[in-house]
């Protein structure tokens, strides 16, 4: 039987590159919800400070 002509292709098993690039992603990932929580408290405080004055 030849299957060269298949449509079905190997995928290809996780890279080291692949598995630094996902690691890489989550922690980026990360530091975008902290910094979303971060700039909602700053907003918070500035809300509040402005009132006051």
């Amino acid at each position: 039987m030849n299957y060269g002509n298949s449509s079905y292709q190997n995928v290809p098993p996780h890279t080291r590159e692949s598995k630094i690039e996902a690691m890489i992603d989550q922690v980026l990932e990360g530091q975008q919800k902290r910094k979303v929580n971060v700039n909602g408290k700053i907003d918070v405080v500035y809300t509040e400070l402005n009132a006051k004055f």
